[in-house]
């Protein structure tokens, strides 16, 4: 747990809440479309750098707090947004009383842990919530697309450290045993990605993305940036044409899920 902290805390210490995915701001805005009139009480279960209190701070609804894993992100959330916010694991919210919130929101965390740590966390973010569970994910995220290379320990990652595909089936199996009421939510147009591609790449050599700063999850070096060759390039930009036709053509999936569950009075 320590280890995941580090991570997070280097990531905030860099960029704050600005690192954001392009799909971001419609999650956002299908989050905010989605809350229950009746939910006052709002807690941010791995709010990180707080981008989404910011949006809830600006929505002006009711009190909001935060809790994230990486002191470094619950700093920024302090300082900058003057959000109240603790330092905290979603599988262990000892600090927060039963039915402390009338909503605890967990936005892109669960598909980061293990088989075994998702049902823990799913129990305490329903017995921390008095009334509502948010949860939401990458929509039936393929992984192989976004494994990383290691050039040094030829070991692959993910680039997000996403661990779990999550699609409605996932979240009725975790929400089973504290609610029957779940809602879901898409947001976002996703272009279709083909894993086979990502893997061509990679026994070329190269990656499919590149992040500054990335770090290998086995050797912890740094993952270094190749230049792609002529040809290669050539490759990607015909696949790039290929996917942008395709949503052109409507042929995309939702980036992401936001599954609200009720629970029982």
């Amino acid at each position: 747990m320590n280890e995941q902290a580090a991570y997070w805390d280097n990531v905030y210490q860099h960029i704050g809440s600005k690192r954001q995915s392009p799909f971001t701001q419609a999650k956002h805005d299908c989050i905010l479309a989605a809350l229950p009139e009746d939910a006052v009480s709002i807690l941010d279960a791995g709010c990180g750098g707080g981008a989404l209190l910011a949006a809830l701070k600006q929505l002006g609804r009711g009190s909001i707090e935060g809790m994230d894993l990486s002191p470094e992100g619950v700093n920024f959330v302090r300082d900058e947004l003057g959000v109240a916010a603790r330092v905290g694991s979603v599988l262990d919210m000892n600090e927060y009383d039963d039915n402390s919130f009338d909503l605890v929101i967990c936005s892109e965390v669960t598909e980061h842990l293990h088989d075994d740590e998702l049902p823990v966390c799913y129990k305490e973010l329903c017995r921390v919530a008095k009334k509502y569970v948010l949860v939401t994910n990458p929509y039936n995220e393929d992984l192989r697309y976004h494994q990383i290379l290691c050039f040094h320990c030829h070991s692959s990652f993910h680039a997000a450290g996403h661990i779990q595909r999550v699609d409605e089936e996932f979240q009725r199996r975790y929400f089973g045993p504290y609610s029957n009421e779940t809602a879901f939510h898409y947001s976002g147009r996703r272009e279709k990605r083909y894993a086979s591609y990502a893997a061509f790449v990679r026994r070329c050599g190269r990656n499919v993305l590149f992040r500054e700063g990335m770090t290998c999850s086995q050797c912890q070096r740094l993952i270094e940036k190749r230049p792609w060759p002529v040809w290669l390039r050539g490759v990607g930009k015909a696949y790039q044409s290929w996917q942008t036709i395709l949503l052109r053509l409507g042929a995309y999936e939702p980036a992401n899920l936001i599954t609200l569950a009720t629970l029982p009075q």
